[in-house]
């Protein structure tokens, strides 16, 4: 479908700059930086649930919350990023905990104020339900094109947050240091999943380096307590003239890497995005759009060790804003990553529920035992590899568009989430269909 043209004007991009050696190319900076121009931009009031929902029914999300019957339901993702709006409507009762680990307010730990708009919109993309928590007695997956604009509906809709404020800061010890708090805290806030939409100006090949041990190692105790780390893929592709690699640390190993496709066609030519995210906002134009094709800006890698693990909707998403009912648009890998996350949490809310009725033999009270103490242990959630095996039986997408975009496309292949595929490839799976 055809989008509006003031929607798709100056996407904005998230990319972090961070000081890195002989990798790959790279621009020096000593830490995780914002650019000037990451600034969520306003949308016409109720448009931004229309492109929320627009881009979560191209993967399916609505019906595998039906079909499933998942929606997140005593899970908890931490979202590490510039901080949230704790006072949105669509994050009511959601929000677990918070922790300023940035600059920011004096490095005032509660503080999680959302200066740039980032955060938050990541945030609403995973989990805002803003309907169902205003009125609580509403039934879930209220139809969002009914309700006062401003309000949004997320993927993993009755799921939790703990926001994580790791952005501005000087380094990347601020973003180490939210991650072991998750691996110190996991257990007590429920944290089954985590997403980072942050990466910095660089395309690497591999994470061979020293620099990146403590994140490696940090991110790899995680997965070995199934805790996965998502994490955006960078937009950087054209500034770095369309050769492969990804970011840091999407590049980490263990990490579920994330690229971003167009969630719609646009057909009519007077409506093209005639600019996207990049460093400069002048690099990955895409003269022809089509629902599932890799944006042009955003970095890719297939074929080793560090492939690109998936490819998720990501322009043009409209999420949570400022305010109490504030919404706002931007694209970018940032915004395919949290689709991820959202998905995620549904998997592991089914799989918990399958292998707790399994235990339990019918025995209800039993159920509810075994459902509180659930994230004490990873049997009931499944492991890193298990999820991107069944994330991954989704829709081969092939990186060749020809004139349709400014950049020198791969040919490589990679998978484009589907929210149904990978809920039935694991329930296959586990009950031997």
């Amino acid at each position: 479908m055809t989008r509006p043209y003031r929607l798709l004007m100056g996407a904005m991009m998230c990319a972090f700059a961070v000081a890195v050696d002989a990798n790959a190319q790279q621009l020096d900076a000593p830490g995780p930086v914002l650019h000037p121009m990451e600034v969520p931009r306003d949308v016409k009031a109720a448009v931004g649930q229309v492109l929320l929902r627009e881009a979560l029914e191209s993967i399916n999300v609505t019906a595998a919350r039906t079909q499933f019957n998942v929606a997140g339901r005593g899970l908890t993702v931490a979202v590490l990023d510039t901080g949230l709006n704790v006072a949105h409507a669509d994050f009511r009762s959601a929000i677990k905990a918070q922790r300023n680990f940035s600059s920011d307010d004096q490095g005032v730990d509660s503080i999680v104020t959302d200066r740039i708009g980032h955060g938050t919109h990541v945030t609403g993309i995973i989990i805002a339900d803003g309907p169902r928590r205003i009125d609580p007695t509403s039934p879930p997956s209220v139809n969002v094109q009914i309700n006062p604009a401003g309000l949004h509906e997320g993927v993993a809709t009755e799921a939790s947050v703990v926001a994580l404020k790791v952005m501005p800061a000087l380094s990347w010890k601020a973003v180490e240091d939210a991650l072991q708090w998750v691996l110190d805290n996991y257990k007590t806030f429920g944290l089954s999943v985590v997403n980072m939409s942050i990466q910095g100006k660089e395309n690497l090949q591999h994470d061979n380096e020293s620099r990146f041990d403590r994140m490696k190692s940090l991110v790899a105790e995680l997965s070995k307590h199934h805790i996965p780390v998502v994490v955006s893929s960078g937009n950087s592709f054209a500034f770095f003239d369309s050769a492969q690699g990804m970011s840091y640390p999407a590049i980490v190993r263990d990490a579920i890497s994330v690229a971003a496709v167009y969630d719609a066609d646009v057909t009519d030519k007077t409506k093209l995005p005639m600019r996207h995210p990049d460093w400069d906002n002048t690099e990955g134009v895409a003269v022809r759009v089509r629902q599932g094709q890799i944006t042009p800006f955003s970095q890719r890698l297939a074929g080793t060790d560090w492939q690109t693990d998936l490819m998720a909707p990501g322009a043009e998403i409209a999420s949570t804003g400022d305010g109490e009912f504030g919404e706002t648009s931007m694209a970018g890998t940032s915004q395919a990553a949290p689709i991820v996350s959202g998905i995620i949490l549904l998997m592991q809310e089914w799989y918990r529920e399958f292998f707790i009725r399994l235990d339990a033999a019918n025995d209800e009270k039993k159920a509810a035992e075994l459902r509180a103490k659930a994230i004490e242990s990873e049997r009931y959630r499944p492991s890193v590899a298990q999820l991107v095996a069944w994330l991954r039986d989704g829709i081969e997408v092939t990186d060749n568009y020809g004139d349709d975009d400014n950049v020198t496309n791969t040919n490589a292949k990679f998978m484009r989430v589907d929210a149904v595929r990978a809920l039935t490839a694991m329930r296959k799976e586990l009950t031997k269909e």
